[in-house]
């Protein structure tokens, strides 16, 4: 109920016209500027999603995924897919050529690195980075150290899980005929135990890229969940401790006796405190100084 697209084209006039479309078919949108430094319209991302679904385009936290998305190649959308969950998107388009250009593999590497960095600084859930990468993970020493650590997954990597290819090649450029492997969808692990189904499909009607197509399913989130039990204080439980022995005694519809008998309970309970405090004073003392334990 959701795509990302890259290389949209959309300039500023365009993307009006873009939003009103998606709209009439039924869908909501997110968009992105356009590369500034071309002369011709360039990169360009957009997120769209199956309404009543929303997508949600945050602000940018830090001042490097700030520049980097004022480049048009990379946007983050927060991406509502049921379940009372979202996943946190990245959609890219690394520079052309990045493959063969130190310089666009250097200025992709510097957007993945800002994605990294606004990733931490956002709260932790399912989180993915889909696009056309324009090189392989090899090709960006970040990519590579977060596919070597474990915690992210390259899900056309590991195609086999859902009986599809490992590494199955996703575009056929107009100036080759040899498949290449450029586009992919990363995910961190709490994304991938929510992925049940995934491929990749040649026959979505574009020209040069196939799609890749992932299902998550919300069901299968698995997440830490830590209860903060507080116990509680002795005047409560002497409350409850005074109800209890006045429903026995039969004095609950008479006020005066139990509130009498409240009071005899309450000056009971603080005796017994201030005679087990006396004796475990020095012991307080000692032990906690912070404490003022003078009066025990």
């Amino acid at each position: 109920h959701s795509q990302m697209l890259c290389e949209t084209l959309l300039t500023p006039e365009k993307v009006s016209d873009a939003k009103d479309l998606v709209h009439q078919g039924g869908w909501v949108g997110a968009f992105s500027g356009l590369d500034r430094e071309k002369q011709c319209p360039a990169a360009g991302i957009a997120a769209i999603v199956w309404r009543p679904n929303k997508v949600i385009q945050p602000y940018p936290v830090t001042e490097a995924f700030r520049e980097a998305c004022d480049t048009g190649r990379v946007l983050r959308v927060l991406v509502d897919i049921g379940g009372k969950c979202c996943l946190d998107c990245y959609p890219c388009y690394g520079w052309t050529g990045a493959c063969r250009s130190a310089t666009a593999a250097k200025r992709t590497n510097d957007m993945f690195k800002a994605i990294v960095g606004e990733i931490g600084h956002n709260p932790f859930g399912p989180t993915c980075i889909p696009g056309d990468y324009n090189g392989s993970p090899a090709t960006f020493a970040v990519v590579a150290q977060m596919l070597a650590s474990g915690e992210w997954i390259d899900l056309g990597g590991v195609g086999t899980r859902w009986g599809q290819l490992d590494n199955e090649f996703t575009c056929i450029s107009s100036t080759s005929l040899v498949p290449t492997r450029r586009d992919f969808f990363l995910v961190n692990r709490i994304a991938y135990n929510m992925v049940k189904d995934f491929r990749v499909w040649h026959n979505a009607g574009y020209l040069v890229h196939s799609q890749l197509q992932v299902v998550f399913e919300p069901r299968l989130l698995q997440v830490k969940t830590t209860l903060s039990r507080t116990p509680s204080s002795l005047f409560t439980l002497h409350q409850g401790q005074v109800k209890e022995e006045g429903d026995r005694l039969g004095c609950e519809a008479k006020g005066k006796e139990r509130d009498k008998h409240q009071r005899a309970k309450l000056k009971s309970l603080q005796d017994a405190l201030d005679e087990a405090f006396s004796a475990e004073a020095p012991g307080l003392r000692q032990r906690l100084n912070l404490w003022d334990v003078d009066g025990f």
